[in-house]
């Protein structure tokens, strides 16, 4: 099955989702206690773009940042990817 960029786009949205639904009501200290969430989180920041950015951090990674990004810049994309996903619409 090839998948097009309506697909991808859907990927994002669903894993968007799951990343804001993982640091719901943390607060940045208790995030920075749960390894598991952390890397729950990290694996959707990846899906939804920012692999490029963990990948090569290494052992860099900024925690602030990642839980920033999850609470601040998430919610926002998962206003906008459903017009996104609108616009781009399904082939034929």
């Amino acid at each position: 099955m090839t998948r097009d960029v309506g697909d991808y786009l859907e990927d994002m949205l669903a894993y968007a989702g799951k990343t804001r639904a993982f640091v719901e009501g943390l607060s940045f200290d208790a995030f920075s206690r749960d390894e598991k969430t952390q890397m729950a989180v990290i694996r959707g920041l990846e899906v939804i773009g920012m692999r490029n950015v963990l990948v090569h951090a290494y052992f860099g990674v900024k925690l602030r940042v990642v839980f920033d990004t999850a609470t601040t810049f998430v919610p926002e994309l998962i206003d906008r990817l459903p017009g996104i996903i609108t616009a781009v619409g399904t082939p034929d």
